[in-house]
């Protein structure tokens, strides 16, 4: 009797261990298919617009304007490096980019919308990059920007659009805190924060954290990636 128990018990522990198993595995396979159905969506939206003929069309438009205006010849190159990034294949095996690639991207956004609007946004940008060979899941960081231009109030001296971005050899820190815009907001366009959310999770799982907090005057948002 004593041998039958422990046998029963024995297939019962087997059981319960290979269904932990199988359980994990559904879970890996899943999240694989949500992975790839995200970067089918992000492939997608980039080849919405035929890239040679964006290119060639920028390129024809810069030499037109350099002889008539020095500011939308440079606005036209910033556009063009945008959407190259945009549009291009950066990422390694691994689904990542330079997080230099990103930060370029990032700061060139920021400046075409400063011409957008005469150089009257207040910005204040900061950076700490001890780490610059980190990489990062593409197109995150900009979404974010994207998003405190949207939905900021950047005319506001006293409360500036806030960008601080850190790396060193453990982590990777992005913060942005802006005013909220009153009245009519940009529509919003682009894979967006839920969609980035999802990547995050499935890029990092939990060696990542992704808040945002708001009020009645602000919109707050911190990123931390541990490498």
């Amino acid at each position: 009797m004593a041998l039958a128990i422990n046998y029963i018990a024995a297939l019962f522990v087997s059981f319960i261990v290979g269904m932990i198993i199988l359980w994990n595995q559904r879970g890996k396979h899943q999240k694989e298919l949500e992975k790839q159905k995200l970067d089918a969506e992000l492939s997608a939206i980039k080849y919405q617009i035929n890239p040679h003929f964006l290119f060639n069309s920028l390129s024809f438009i810069y030499s037109k304007t350099v002889p008539l205006s020095e500011e939308v010849s440079n606005a036209v190159m910033l556009l063009s490096d945008i959407m190259r990034y945009a549009l291009g294949k950066e990422e390694d095996a691994n689904g990542k980019v330079a997080l230099s690639s990103e930060i370029t991207h990032m700061k060139n956004v920021i400046e075409i919308n400063q011409m957008r609007f005469n150089n009257k946004l207040n910005i204040l940008y900061s950076e700490d990059i001890q780490q610059p060979g980190a990489r990062i899941t593409p197109l995150v960081l900009i979404t974010l920007v994207e998003n405190a231009f949207k939905h900021g109030d950047l005319s506001d001296p006293s409360n500036p659009l806030i960008i601080q971005l850190e790396a060193d050899t453990e982590r990777i820190r992005f913060y942005i805190c802006n005013k909220k815009k009153k009245g009519p907001k940009e529509l919003s366009t682009g894979i967006g924060i839920k969609n980035v959310r999802t990547r995050l999770e499935l890029m990092y799982g939990n060696k990542h954290e992704f808040k945002i907090n708001e009020d009645d005057h602000f919109y707050i948002t911190t990123l931390i990636i541990n490498l």
